[in-house]
């Protein structure tokens, strides 16, 4: 789990979550770690010269940035293994989403009768959403299926599917199908925190393969009373009890933050 920032200097409070992709475990947790170390270090984002006037610029100029310094490291193998990312920024009432890849952000809000229910903020930038297989496709990137429900369809180089087979549309790092349509650039959206809103999911898609937002938020929702951070780990725990019934010994990086949303003034 990522830490909460706390940033003092202007009014958007940022929240993030950085999580791993690809199967070289040692390099995207090297490349996660540094995206964490320079999100933190150089506070980018934040001091962003269209930070206060245009964050949907700033968000996607600071993720190709970082996307950019990946391919400038010598000491990191950006090639052939990435991070997804997914951030959400306050102000006031206000929140903005940045998603690049598949993690994801969900909002759990209590309806009229009393129940949780889950609205997710961002969308799932799979290689076979219509925005990201077209684009892929103009890229001259090859998209295969899903091979059945359930699984993900996948970003190739070639049309026999025999190279890369990358899960996701959009990634920081990866870079050996950049060139294929395959972008660090993410999604910005906007949503106004609502008085029945009371908790904020951001995980990465080792939670979201086997649980859905609503089993997510109904899970959580069990939980929270007893603070958000034992709900998250009660969550990251059932994720990973899905993967081994599912996948025995192999499982995707499970990321998970969970945020009270009253808690956040």
């Amino acid at each position: 789990m990522q830490e909460v920032q706390k940033k003092l200097e202007v009014s958007w409070k940022p929240i993030s979550v950085m999580s791993h992709f690809l199967s070289n475990q040692t390099n995207t947790q090297i490349i996660s770690n540094h995206i964490k170390s320079y999100q933190i270090k150089s506070n980018q984002i934040q001091y962003h010269e269209n930070f206060d006037n245009d964050l949907v610029k700033a968000f996607q100029e600071t993720f190709v940035a970082i996307d950019e310094e990946l391919a400038d490291n010598d000491d990191i193998d950006a090639e052939h293994s990435g991070t997804t990312a997914i951030a959400v920024l306050m102000r006031g009432e206000r929140l903005a989403i940045a998603c690049a890849g598949d993690s994801r952000a969900v909002v759990a809000s209590r309806n009229k009768d009393g129940l949780m229910v889950a609205n997710n903020l961002s969308v799932d930038q799979n290689p076979n959403h219509p925005v990201e297989q077209a684009r892929i496709e103009a890229a001259g990137g090859y998209v295969s299926p899903p091979p059945e429900e359930g699984l993900s369809a996948r970003v190739w180089l070639d049309a026999d599917f025999t190279q890369i087979g990358l899960a996701m549309g959009r990634s920081l790092g990866d870079h050996a199908v950049k060139h294929v349509g395959v972008i660090a650039k993410p999604e910005v959206t906007f949503y106004d925190i609502q008085e029945n809103d009371e908790y904020i999911i951001l995980a990465s898609d080792g939670v979201w393969e086997f649980i859905d937002s609503p089993e997510a938020v109904d899970i959580v929702s069990r939980y929270i009373e007893k603070g958000a951070t034992k709900a998250c780990e009660i969550l990251i725990e059932n994720a990973a009890e899905r993967w081994r019934d599912e996948e025995g010994d192999y499982r995707d990086d499970i990321t998970a933050l969970v945020i009270k949303v009253n808690e956040l003034w």
